[in-house]
């Protein structure tokens, strides 16, 4: 009995066919490892580019005034328009200061020493502790009776409080301690990626430590400052929770973000809501081009500049007794000028941690005191403000719901994300940057300017206010976080070997998935998957603008009862903001075990 072979030259049956099929794809040039994008590159289109251009289409249908009524009316209100202003006089500040900061604090910690893996993860704390957590603490802590003002009085420095909250300061306080951590730890990963050895070159020639910062490490570290700065001025830019809890909301810290919010969600005007999105938009792009594309100029300058600054340096000691006599020398010279940048250092870090320390602790005894209106420790202390404000608030279905979230969002992220991870490291193809281009935005532009566009498409679908719309909302920024995180990972594996001649561009069998790539791809998908896991249960913009009395998260309704209309009581708000550090504390805890500190921030300048 013969048999009769397909075109292709397989037997026929499911095996067969799918063998057909694939000849056929492959002469018609279509790789099926691509087929692997789709799933997530279609969720991003759907979620993040499909609502961003119904934003844009409706911001030009307003109710009055044509075509650019919502624009006009945008631009024509004075005291709206000044919140562009209000914006970048706090966006810019924080994220030079933050910069400006951890370059010389990260340049002295290059050198490994004893605990420096424990300072690096205590310095993602303010990171994961969220802006809710931070304005709540800066209010105790900075306050007119806080710990601050009374440490400043009782040296003698002020006769009287020193107002830090409620205005400027007390924003632009919220967006350093949470914004330096980020800036020092990205700035670290950069300088760790500069090679040791260019230094050492130039030391040998007897350049110093200053002539080979200015000449050596600054030029190779400047492309990536100027990442590091684009993304922390977006993080400042998007500032939203802090500018109104510890801001002052209706004037000198009415940002472009809080205009957004009232028109679109308060005022129920979706199309100059939408309107003002596409201007934060579009000015966060302008400040980002401007700064990539020095970034380009610079890393392509770079080089000729760099090279010219080590072969020019000449030996400035000479030692007759040979080489190892000028290296003590140097190394020697070398010890007594790091001494001063190293107390330095030391010093501001520890100044900072003591801000921070104050700042947790300030809300740690608060929730534990009976009374607490002057001095520098309650009147008592009780444990009752957590019973109460576990009941108050209903804590149990709220962190109930939060684990929802979170681990449908990690579930999601990971199903949706991987593949293409996989397609995107294994494979070259037209439109590869384009491609690229678009999954960056959802990290780059602020999350208020496409959540209100997002929002209304969710309104518009019945999905906003449920825990569906939420989980959705959250997926936005997840998924291209999770491809930049395993996308370098798999590349790094080895392709699996593979039989069958040289069409040999088709995907992985099942069998090499699940028992070669599989094995080798789980601690890349674990360690993802904590932090998109951290990431969304710390995220405040995208749920509090999509979420309903039903579907809050722990960081929206912390945010609710510090800032909502009614009376409670601080202690227990305190104690619901314990719970909620106490919780981050663990998934920190938890993600240290299987991630490096820089990675936590470090994978979102990919």
């Amino acid at each position: 009995m013969t048999s009769t072979l397909s075109p292709a030259g397989a037997a026929p049956g499911p095996a067969g066919e799918r063998a057909a099929l694939r000849h056929r794809l492959a002469e018609r040039g279509i790789d099926r490892t691509l087929l692997l994008l789709l799933p997530g590159l279609l969720t991003v289109v759907a979620l993040f580019c499909y609502p961003f251009l119904y934003g844009l289409q409706i911001s030009f249908q307003p109710n009055a005034g044509g075509f650019f009524g919502s624009y006009r009316a945008f631009f024509g209100n004075s005291f709206a328009v000044g919140s562009i202003g209000i914006t970048f006089k706090l966006a810019l500040p924080a994220a030079l200061i933050n910069v400006g900061a951890a370059v010389p604090v990260s340049y002295g910690m290059r050198r490994d020493f004893r605990g420096k893996r424990l300072l690096l993860a205590l310095l993602v704390v303010p990171i994961t502790l969220g802006t809710v957590l931070t304005a709540e603490g800066i209010i105790e802590f900075f306050g007119p009776v806080g710990w601050f003002n009374q440490t400043l009085q009782a040296i003698g420095l002020t006769d009287g409080p020193v107002h830090l909250t409620y205005n400027y300061w007390g924003v632009l306080l919220s967006l350093i301690i949470s914004g330096f951590p980020f800036a020092f730890l990205l700035t670290h990963s950069y300088l760790s990626g500069i090679h040791p050895a260019l230094e050492k070159a130039a030391a040998t020639l007897g350049a110093d430590r200053r002539q080979r910062f200015r000449h050596i490490t600054f030029p190779l570290l400047l492309p990536g400052l100027l990442t590091t700065f684009c993304l922390t001025f977006v993080l400042a830019f998007a500032v939203f929770p802090s500018a109104m809890m510890v801001g002052d909301p209706g004037g000198e810290t009415h940002v472009i973000s809080i205009e957004a919010y009232e028109v679109a969600l308060e005022r129920f005007d979706y199309s100059q809501g939408c309107a003002i999105a596409m201007v934060m938009t579009a000015l966060m792009l302008v400040v980002i081009g401007t700064a990539m594309g020095l970034r380009t100029l610079l890393y392509r300058g770079s080089t000729g500049r760099q090279g010219m600054s080590a072969t020019t340096t000449t030996a400035t000691t000479t030692d007759p007794h040979g080489g190892d006599g000028a290296n003590h020398e140097l190394h020697r010279r070398r010890s007594l000028t790091l001494r001063p940048g190293t107390w330095l250092v030391g010093g501001a870090l520890a100044f900072f941690f003591v801000i921070l320390l104050g700042v947790i602790a300030s809300v740690v005894v608060t929730s534990f005191g009976k009374t607490w209106f002057t001095g520098w420790a309650p009147e008592g202390y009780t444990t009752s403000w957590y019973s109460q404000s576990w009941n108050e608030f209903d804590l149990g279905r709220v962190m109930w719901v939060t684990l929802e979230v979170s681990f449908l969002v990690v579930a999601l992220s990971l199903l949706l994300a991987v593949p293409a991870s996989y397609a995107l490291a294994r494979r070259d193809f037209p439109g590869k940057r384009l491609l690229t281009m678009l999954l960056v935005l959802p990290i780059l532009v602020p999350p208020i300017a496409y959540g209100i566009p997002l929002a209304t498409v969710l309104y518009k679908f019945h999905l906003a206010g449920s825990l569906t719309g939420v989980v959705l909302a959250n997926l936005v920024p997840s998924i291209p976080f999770v491809v930049f995180t395993m996308t370098p990972f798999i590349e790094q594996i080895d392709p699996p070997p593979r039989s069958g001649g040289p069409d040999v561009r088709r995907p992985p069998t099942r069998s090499v998935l699940v028992r070669v790539l599989g094995p080798l791809l789980l601690p890349g998908m674990l360690a993802a998957g904590i932090l998109v896991l951290v990431r969304t249960f710390g995220m405040f913009e995208l749920t509090f603008l999509t979420s309903g009395p039903d579907s809050q998260t722990l960081i929206v309704s912390l945010f609710s009862a510090a800032f909502s209309a009614g009376i409670r009581t601080p202690q227990s708000i305190a104690a619901m903001a314990v719970l909620y550090t106490v919780s981050m504390a663990v998934l920190l805890l938890v993600a240290l075990r299987f991630v490096n500190p820089t990675q936590l921030v470090a994978r979102n300048a990919n």
